[in-house]
């Protein structure tokens, strides 16, 4: 596992939301398990798909590009691709580190 720091610059203007965005990402991380565990494919591509549109917006575009690896993998039932993307999320935020800057 990479434990290299990722750095990410955030506009100032969401320095308020931002940790709860990431605390629900966390959480999010223990409910892609339970849907693995129930083979819940479909609330697998509803976290999936949130998750690709949510992080994009607020620039974390690695993330987004993860929930949409997820959503793509729950709707082919790829188990083994849901658990490496759910192992890759675990991984980028443990990683990140976010530094609030002015937008440009």
């Amino acid at each position: 596992m990479d434990k290299s720091k990722l750095i990410i610059q955030i506009d100032t203007d969401l320095k308020d939301i931002i940790p709860e965005f990431m605390m629900v990402r966390a959480q999010d991380v223990n409910l892609l398990k339970s849907y693995v565990i129930t083979q819940d494919f479909d609330q697998i591509i509803k976290l999936g798909h949130r998750m690709k549109g949510s992080s994009a917006s607020y620039g974390f575009i690695a993330m987004s590009e993860i929930g949409r690896q997820l959503e793509h993998a729950g709707k082919i039932k790829d188990i083994n691709l849901i658990k490496k993307n759910i192992e890759s999320l675990e991984n980028y935020l443990l990683r990140i580190e976010i530094i609030f800057s002015p937008a440009a």
